[in-house]
């Protein structure tokens, strides 16, 4: 034995296959208790194939991608918005106002590349030619909504635009133009339902503003319906426990349907409807096309 081997041991003068115990090039023995090789392999290669999704996996794979770009769809929207928003700013504080939206704008995008890499790892494709768009935005904001949509084209895309129905206010869409044909939504009150109670309440209230009801003047007149009925049946007593007392259980008929309150919750119970925008006599409205009863508020409902 040369004095280099002495020094560095016998055993590691040994080739490696032979400190294994086994001939070169065969694959070591199994150990007791531990998984063998070719099987730790085996078990690496159909993991590459199957990319992100593992047995442990018990989604619907199909299911989370239709999710997934819908929320894509999204989120390409918003990256639109914002950079229209960041080209059209002006001012003295254009600058700062630019960069701010800038900043939004890459973020959403950030957003979308990774929707976009979460669907390539179940399997599935980013559909960047989307057939539905959901949106929310808050009333109000609705004909900026619209006249963006309609400036890139996603109607003439063929685009369907669904969402509730802040996005077609009955304020603004009288002005929306008619990239919002077809636009479906739900919502708890259309100014086209068609009942009595809400033909008189439409008529009286454009006598007295020149301009059609929404959700929000609803909301405040059917308020003030419930209080005034309380007091009526309070005769006239405004402590707040008598007040809330005669709210409970009440019921009546509202421009937008049946009401009542849950004696449980003292939550408001109400139709919704799902509505289509359509053109009558000139005039885009909201047609509604089918209801929901008694709809409560799900968080609230008992399990």
């Amino acid at each position: 034995m040369s004095k280099s081997d002495k020094k560095a041991g016998r055993k590691d003068a040994l080739p490696i296959t032979a400190q294994a115990g086994t001939p070169d090039g065969a694959t070591p023995a199994p150990v007791p208790g531990m998984t063998d090789v070719q099987t730790l392999r085996d078990r690496a290669r159909k993991s590459i194939d199957d990319g992100a999704v593992t047995e442990s996996y018990l989604l619907d794979r199909k299911a989370v991608v239709r999710l997934l770009n819908e929320a894509l769809a999204t989120e390409w929207v918003c990256v639109l918005r914002y950079y229209r928003h960041y080209y059209m700013a002006s001012g003295m504080l254009a600058d700062s106002v630019k960069a701010e939206f800038l900043e939004h704008a890459q973020q959403e995008l950030a957003h979308a590349n990774l929707l976009s890499e979460r669907i390539v790892q179940l399997g599935g494709a980013p559909d960047l030619n989307p057939d539905t768009l959901f949106v929310f935005v808050p009333a109000g904001q609705a004909g900026t909504f619209a006249k963006q949509f309609a400036e890139r084209g996603l109607d003439k895309a063929g685009i369907k635009l669904i969402g509730p129905g802040d996005i077609v206010d009955d304020n603004d869409l009288p002005g929306m133009g008619d990239a919002m044909l077809g636009v479906v939504t739900a919502g708890i009150y259309s100014a086209y339902h068609n009942s009595p109670a809400n033909k008189a309440y439409v008529a009286d209230f454009k006598k007295a503003n020149n301009y059609r009801p929404n959700f929000i003047s609803l909301g405040g007149y059917d308020g003030m319906h419930l209080i005034y009925e309380a007091l009526k049946k309070t005769q006239g007593n405004t402590d707040g426990d008598s007040l809330i007392a005669a709210m409970k259980g009440m019921k009546w008929e509202s421009p937008r349907g049946m009401m009542s309150i849950d004696p449980d919750t003292r939550d408001i119970v109400q139709p919704i409807y799902i509505r289509k925008v359509e053109k009558i006599n000139g005039e885009l409205w909201n047609t509604e096309f089918a209801k929901f009863d008694d709809v409560k508020d799900p968080l609230k409902v008992k399990k």
